[in-house]
């Protein structure tokens, strides 16, 4: 309860900030430098576990192994949970809104592949599948529907990126973990790569059976993890109130859509739209509003969306 009061706050405070594009520009670079700095540091953490472990003071070696069946998650010690895999997935669209904008970090071509380059291997070395997933929907999503004609070359260059990222990791032994991933949204959980993915069905069930033999919710103060924010609310507060958060974030992301679909030179709403999948999808598959350094980009998304809009509309008027 006490994570959750304060990331609503965040809602609070945007909405008495005049959000703009020149706003939305200064965040996102800010964004974008945070998870550069900490996929480039998972990396040396990969490379040099040992020098990490002397500045940070953390033990162990996190090198993943090379068996073909085991895939030993990089744990980005040095920031606390593998979960800072989870951040990454935002950096791609943003980058895009951002290098179409001429707000890149970086004015040369070169270094903002090489930044992608980064926050890819970084990726790759979390064998985090959720984020793999992410990753996977963005390339889809970019290829099929971007359609902004001042810079068709984007589309040429994600797809090399994107095929090349792809047989990079089919040439891996872990195209089974990746593979599973889909496995798994169709129900087919393969233990080998997927060791909780039995328990948290489990828990998801039992979750839904808490929640229909309690519709007004159970309270902050029952202990049981879900590892889905959006079943977590609605079991502890009620489905009403659970249904309307998810509304809220439909809503939000048919809001980009239309409004991406109406002016198609505004990349922002393209850019908008990915990210409301990202955080829909990590409302819903992970647990993020009990670790704050998850739930806040989070809701930093939802709310900076939300007031962009508001602000959007208050100038009509």
């Amino acid at each position: 309860f006490k994570n959750a009061f304060l990331l609503i706050l965040i809602l609070f405070i945007t909405n008495h900030i005049y959000v703009d594009n020149e706003y939305i520009i200064k965040i996102f670079r800010h964004y974008s430098i945070a998870v550069s700095v900490i996929a480039f540091l998972g990396i040396i953490e990969f490379v040099f576990p040992d020098l990490m472990s002397n500045i940070f003071g953390f033990s162990g070696n996190n090198r993943p192994s090379t068996d073909i069946i085991f895939f030993n998650r990089l744990s980005f010690l040095f920031w606390g949970s593998h979960l800072a895999a989870n951040l990454i997935p935002p950096f791609f669209p943003i980058t895009l809104f951002l290098f179409i904008k001429n707000r890149s970090l970086v004015s040369s071509k070169t270094l903002i592949t090489f930044l992608v380059v980064i926050n890819l291997f970084a990726v790759y070395l979390s064998g985090n599948r959720v984020t793999w997933l992410y990753l996977t929907i963005f390339i889809v999503y970019t290829i099929i529907f971007f359609n902004d004609q001042g810079v068709s070359k984007i589309k040429k260059y994600m797809i090399l990126l994107s095929l090349s990222f792809i047989i990079y990791v089919h040439s891996q032994p872990v195209e089974g973990r990746y593979i599973s991933t889909f496995k798994a949204i169709a129900g087919k959980i393969d233990n080998r790569y997927d060791s909780s993915g039995s328990q948290r069905l489990m828990f998801i069930q039992l979750a839904l059976e808490g929640i229909k033999n309690n519709p007004i919710g159970v309270g902050w103060g029952y202990k049981f993890w879900v590892h889905s924010d959006l079943i977590q609310l609605s079991l502890k507060t009620g489905v009403v109130s659970g249904f309307l958060f998810f509304y809220i974030l439909i809503i939000l992301l048919k809001k980009n859509l239309t409004y991406y679909s109406r002016q198609k030179g505004e990349v922002i709403y393209f850019c908008f739209t990915c990210l409301m999948i990202f955080v829909i999808l990590s409302l819903g598959v992970n647990g993020n509003i009990s670790l704050v350094q998850c739930g806040v980009p989070m809701f930093l998304f939802i709310s900076l969306i939300e007031s962009y809009h508001l602000n959007k509309k208050n100038q009509k008027y």
